[in-house]
């Protein structure tokens, strides 16, 4: 009888004891909803079966019976044991990327701040809703059947899941999400992180229009120095054409009527001609030196020149 009630003592201490620290660190992680309960289940069926023991009552087996009874449903039915909700709140608090904790159903158990300015919305709204209730509710180009697919397709395969959504605001939110298991691999709930890319795609369209102006510079180039060759003796052969036009200027005074008006037009055409050839030469020239990629040399900068050589650029393009 004194073996077996030595060996019934040590493992109601021992128990209690274990479940008692693990109230304790509970409360003392700000979790004082579950540590209370947990506290209560080890050490409130002892108290009333000590108290009705000295009222020549006999509660014990009966209190072993209710202690066993509430810290199975608290532990294996609640899993008030389990590290489910967030762990290292102090740490993940801290976070930029939101992160959030829900249970196998996909109801959110957890979440640090970030989440809320994520989605733009409290706590309050979205613990114990469903997730995909939640993100379809941020996002413009998500439903919510979707998220419930994808949520259920990880939960029976364990395939983690990275995708991307686009909130009402125009940000690019980048979704991964994987199930929190236990301690025997079994599935406990799943967790998700979501990363603000707004930023970062922004900097990949301005990284891909950089290239593409690149290319444009140079096939800028390219065209600049293929232009220049034609109209290099383009240039030169309305020169000579003037020249001789000047040549024939004096002759030109026996002309009368009709054929002296023409001449007239013919010198005016040659003129307007080299004045075009001039400014293609000078267009191609500005092309060449935009696509140029040489450094240059530091020095002084007239900017009334540039301005102008900028303004010059732009006219060519409207």
């Amino acid at each position: 009888f004194w073996i077996t009630l030595c060996w019934a003592v040590v493992l109601v201490a021992g128990g209690i004891s274990l479940y008692l620290s693990s109230a304790i660190r509970l409360v003392r992680n700000k979790e004082l909803g579950r540590g209370l309960a947990l506290g209560a289940a080890a050490l409130g069926p002892m108290i009333l079966s000590a108290a009705l023991t000295s009222m020549d009552l006999d509660f014990t087996p009966m209190g072993l019976g209710i202690s066993v009874c509430l810290l199975f449903v608290l532990n294996w039915r609640y899993r008030i044991l389990d590290t489910l909700p967030v762990a290292r709140r102090h740490v993940i608090e801290h976070l930029t990327d939101g992160v959030l904790v829900t249970d196998l159903g996909g109801r959110i158990l957890d979440l640090n701040p970030a989440t809320e300015t994520i989605l733009q919305t409290s706590a309050a709204n979205l613990l114990r809703r469903p997730v995909w209730a939640a993100v379809a509710e941020a996002a413009v180009d998500v439903e919510e059947a979707e998220v419930e697919s994808l949520a259920s397709s990880l939960v029976s395969s364990g395939d983690p899941i990275l995708n991307e959504f686009h909130t009402r605001s125009g940000r690019a939110i980048e979704v991964s999400a994987d199930c929190v298991r236990g301690e025997d691999g079994e599935p406990l709930g799943l967790y998700a992180v979501l990363r603000d890319r707004t930023e970062r795609r922004r900097y990949e369209n301005f990284l891909r229009h950089t290239q593409r102006l690149e290319t444009a510079a140079g096939l800028a180039a390219g065209v600049a120095h293929e232009v220049n060759n034609p109209l290099a003796y383009v240039c030169s052969n309305l020169s000579h054409i003037d020249r001789m036009i000047e040549m024939l200027a004096e002759q030109s005074a026996s002309l009368s009527g009709k054929k002296a008006e023409e001449f007239e037009e013919l010198r005016m055409v040659i003129a307007e001609s080299l004045d075009g050839v001039q400014r293609i030469s000078g267009i191609v020239d500005r092309m060449r030196r935009f696509a140029s990629l040489s450094q240059g040399e530091l020095g002084e900068v007239e900017l009334n020149a540039v301005a102008g050589e900028a303004l010059k650029l732009s006219l060519i393009h409207i």
